[in-house]
């Protein structure tokens, strides 16, 4: 029976979206695949850090959001030195966007909150393109809902913002963080029962298919977002980058590849490796 561990550090109130995401919708697709779920509620960065060697890391945004004392100088720094130590493991990093959705913010608090939070989920994207971490955008999903229709703010604390944010977190890891545990197939039958099972609201996006393309020349084409590309190919470029300085072996590095293989196909794999070797290898040419 294979073991999936998962850490993450989130704020007390996010408690209700992952003890629903992992002990409810995560578990019941993971009972057919003969698979058993364990997770972690951590208090702080340290502890994520000390986590086993194997378990996926989740480190939400929402703390940094609600700590308005803190000022940004102290926590982008920090923050960026978390998510550098983490992907260090060589374990999955998935980080969680904040909604933005703030009462009052047409006074100073409420506009100091929402200039926060942007900075925040601005500062995911450089993360993934940094480090290789995956992203959660529950902003970008839960905005095509609304607050209003979930009966929340950015602190997500009503039962349908639950419901619908922990089915995104359950298939969120499923689709980016389970190769070194799951086969493909099985992760596919995961995610289609994540699918079928879903309580909460579903995004505008799922329900118009407006802003999703078709990749994929392999095993299985796929409907993707628009900017889940862009996604995938600062992580490639990132897997490059850790190659080239001997942090990743060769070896570690053609499994990841054949992994990439399996989910997009070969013709677009090699698309994103190459555009991620021309990225990184940009990026290190001396100013002229």
């Amino acid at each position: 029976m294979s073991r999936i561990a998962i850490a993450g550090w989130t704020t007390p109130g996010e408690s209700a979206i992952t003890a629903r995401a992992f002990g409810q919708v995560f578990s019941r697709a993971s009972n057919a695949e003969n698979v058993t779920v364990h997770y972690d509620d951590v208090t702080n960065g340290d502890a994520l850090l000390q986590a086993d060697a194997g378990t996926i890391r989740i480190v939400s945004l929402l703390p940094y959001a609600a700590d308005l004392a803190r000022p940004w100088a102290e926590i982008e720094p920090a923050i960026r030195a978390l998510v550098e130590a983490l992907a260090e493991s060589g374990d999955p990093v998935l980080i969680v966007t904040v909604l933005r959705c703030v009462a009052g913010r047409d006074d100073d608090e409420g506009q100091a909150r929402l200039v926060r939070i942007r900075r925040l989920n601005l500062l995911a994207v450089g993360l993934s393109h940094d480090y290789g971490a995956f992203v959660l955008d529950l902003d970008r999903i839960l905005a095509d809902i609304g607050g209003l229709a979930l009966g929340c703010d950015y602190r997500l604390e009503s039962e349908a913002a639950v419901e619908t944010a922990s089915d995104e977190l359950a298939l969120s890891v499923v689709a980016n963080c389970l190769d070194d545990v799951l086969p493909f197939e099985a992760q596919e039958r995961m995610k289609a029962a994540i699918e079928a099972g879903r309580s909460g609201i579903k995004p505008v996006a799922v329900l118009l298919q407006s802003d999703l393309v078709t990749l994929g020349r392999g095993r299985q084409r796929q409907r993707v977002s628009i900017t889940t590309d862009a996604v995938q190919e600062n992580h490639a470029g990132w897997l490059v980058g850790q190659v080239l300085s001997g942090r990743i072996g060769p070896g570690e590095a053609a499994r990841r590849l054949v992994m990439a293989i399996r989910r997009r196909g070969l013709r677009d794999s090699t698309r994103l490796l190459v555009a991620a070797m021309r990225q990184v290898l940009g990026s290190r040419r001396p100013a002229t």
